[in-house]
């Protein structure tokens, strides 16, 4: 608490004309005898001595653990800046910049499918997979507000062959027509006396 030097007010308990002001709630100042307020803490002191204990303790360990969190804060700090100034890091860089940002959020508002840049676009984005840019665009998608409607496919798919699997003994022998083919990688393909059905 600040202390001032006011001469025209003299103590009556040291006659000193230092004060420590202290506003109060109703609005009015407080002037408190800073030489009165010493004694009367080294007074509590000594009746004390059992609390007074206790809030060294307190203080001891509340100044023991900003010490070890600082230093914490300041090992993590220079690990990091190791990290960034290492050669693998220079190598293999996965930090996006500010460009890369931008063009990720104009991507986003063509309203096209994300997975579909994603997949399309991670390696130009020095993304270590098409999963790691979706999440990045994902989060920035709820930011981003979407221009357009996507009037493409939704989904990137290839033709594959058919592969068969027989589940009844009477269907034994059967198989799908020469040449079948169907979009998107089935799970299996269940073929029955008069129909098959396709698991994706």
């Amino acid at each position: 608490m600040a202390i001032f030097e006011i001469p025209e007010r003299v103590c009556p308990h040291c006659g000193g004309t230092r004060w420590s002001l202290e506003p109060s709630k109703t609005g009015f100042v407080r002037y408190r005898c800073p030489v009165l307020a010493q004694e009367r803490r080294k007074r509590w002191k000594a009746n004390n001595p059992d609390r007074v204990k206790m809030h060294q303790q307190t203080n001891h360990e509340k100044r023991m653990a900003a010490q070890y969190f600082k230093k914490r804060r300041e090992k993590i700090k220079q690990s990091i800046t190791q990290q960034l100034n290492s050669k693998n890091m220079a190598k293999n860089p996965f930090f996006y910049n500010t460009n890369d940002i931008r063009e990720m959020k104009e991507l986003i508002r063509t309203g096209e499918p994300i997975r579909r840049i994603a997949q399309r676009e991670y390696q130009r984005f020095g993304a270590p997979s098409a999963q790691a840019l979706a999440l990045k665009m994902y989060k920035l998608a709820e930011s981003t507000r979407k221009v357009r409607d996507w009037n493409g496919p939704k989904r990137t798919r290839t033709s594959t062959p058919a592969t068969t699997t027989i589940t009844s003994t009477e269907t034994r022998g059967l198989s799908l027509p020469q040449g079948t083919t169907f979009e998107g990688e089935a799970k299996r393909v269940e073929i029955y006396a008069n129909h098959f059905r396709i698991y994706f």
